[in-house]
């Protein structure tokens, strides 16, 4: 096919899977300035009224919805006063009919004080037999973080989403997962109180000027001595699987739309760790509905390859999960590695990678992408989340056996694992994601290699 000229960034990255007819709606990029704009407006007169009842009261009058509180405590920061404002305001930003909005907007709102009122009473009650001594900010912590979860919810149960695949789940969370978790956790918890006792100035200091009414180092310290504990552990068990020797025949998975500008580099890429891999790779370039000259610059760089084989496959439906599903149906390797098109993997990636499938649990191993270039300041502010979401965190939830998905520019499957999970989901955005949480529910496992 020849190429019909050059075309616009819009022609080479739209993919239909990345707004699906049946479950989107086309909304202008102002919609998420709405909503920060409504949310701004309804927080000016929140505070407003809020500033107006402390100027009028005594100074323990609470300036939160605390329905319950011990005697001479007050609320500094109306901490669940914004979090419902930012409920009502999601709401009210719905693409969706005003009832529609009313709704999500009322039960939100609703369940969000409701888990309020419970967490004042069970305050409360503990008081008064005793148990324990609740402050105003913790209750406030409490129900914010409750409410923070049930919020989503809400949401995804007024929402239209595709048909989920019909599997029971099979696979059971391993016990040493389950001590890999709350160990830290008690751990992480210990620490933070004996940190906060050992430094009281610092710990009254960084409160005043905290987040969440003033828990000062509290959850955050907690947080961040948890996936430092939990990222160690992921760190140890990565080093300890890396250590086997396993290197099957492989196969390597490209689906391309429109991608005739860089299929090339991608493919030599490929090839290039292909040299360092010890048994055969043979490449699938599927050509998803391309009008460019996406076959051609393919097979132009298939032909140069010395260290792989490779083929290109047309797929006439419009899909990267079509096309995945698709080249899924046509290899007959046990392994699949899958590539993006834009992607330039690193010389070690497959030897690497390929070495935790010795156990045969694992389902699933990611790499750690990383910006082609660093050069303006987004740039290296990118870089900086990348590292920490794959070169920590994701090394972190590892540790507890946690990840909930791989990135789909690189990542290996067990092809056996992918086919019991029912496949690649069709028709949305985020299949990468949907396939490793199904296949968690089939009993694998997902693992992080940060240095892929």
């Amino acid at each position: 096919m020849s190429d019909p000229g050059p075309r616009g960034v819009e022609e080479h990255y739209r993919s239909i899977d990345s707004a699906p007819p049946e479950y989107s709606v086309n909304r202008p990029p102002s919609a998420a300035n709405g909503a920060l704009m409504n949310f701004f407006s309804l927080s000016v007169v929140a505070l407003l009224i809020t500033t107006e009842i402390v100027r009028r009261a005594d100074p323990y009058t609470p300036r939160d919805l605390v329905f319950i509180r011990a005697e001479g405590q007050s609320a500094a920061i109306p901490v669940r006063l914004f979090l419902l404002l930012i409920a009502a305001a999601v709401a009210f930003s719905l693409a969706t009919n005003w009832w529609r909005r009313l709704a999500v907007g009322g039960e939100m709102v609703g369940k969000g004080l409701l888990i309020c009122l419970v967490v004042d009473l069970s305050a409360y009650i503990g008081h008064s037999l005793g148990l324990f001594e609740a402050e105003v900010v913790g209750q406030q912590l409490a129900s914010s973080l409750a409410s923070l979860v049930v919020f989503p919810f809400v949401i995804l149960r007024h929402a239209r989403l595709p048909k989920p695949v019909d599997l029971p789940p099979v696979g059971r969370i391993r016990w040493h997962a389950w001590v890999r978790l709350i160990v830290p956790l008690v751990v992480a918890f210990v620490l933070a109180a004996w940190i906060e006792q050992r430094t009281p100035l610092t710990t009254e200091f960084m409160r005043e000027w905290a987040l969440l009414g003033g828990v000062g180092p509290g959850i955050f310290l907690v947080q961040q001595l948890f996936v430092i504990i939990t990222a160690s552990i992921g760190l140890l068990m990565v080093r300890w699987s890396r250590r086997a020797r396993f290197a099957p025949p492989l196969a390597v998975m490209v689906p391309a739309h429109n991608e005739a500008h860089d299929i090339a580099a991608a493919i030599e890429a490929v090839d290039r760790a292909a040299a360092r891999y010890a048994a055969p790779v043979h490449l699938y370039v599927i050509d998803n509905a391309s009008t460019d000259a996406t076959t051609a610059a393919a097979e132009a760089a298939l032909a140069a390859c010395a260290h792989c084989t490779g083929e290109v496959r047309p797929c006439a439906q419009p899909g990267k999960a079509v096309a995945l599903n698709y080249a899924i149906s046509i290899i007959r390797e046990e392994f699949v590695v899958r590539i993006d098109a834009d992607t330039v993997i690193g010389e070690n990636c497959l030897d690497v990678t390929l070495r935790h499938f010795a156990n045969p649990k694992v389902g699933a191993v990611g790499g750690m992408p990383r910006p082609p270039r660093v050069r303006t300041f987004f740039d290296r502010a990118r870089m900086v989340e990348v590292l920490l979401k794959h070169g920590f965190f994701q090394v972190s939830m590892m540790g507890f056996d946690g990840i909930l998905g791989e990135p789909g520019m690189f990542v290996v499957y067990r092809r056996r694992a992918v086919l019991e999970a029912g496949g690649i989901v069709e028709g949305m955005n985020g299949e990468d994601t949907d396939i490793c949480l199904r296949m968690s529910s089939q009993g694998y496992l997902n693992m992080a290699e940060p240095t892929a």
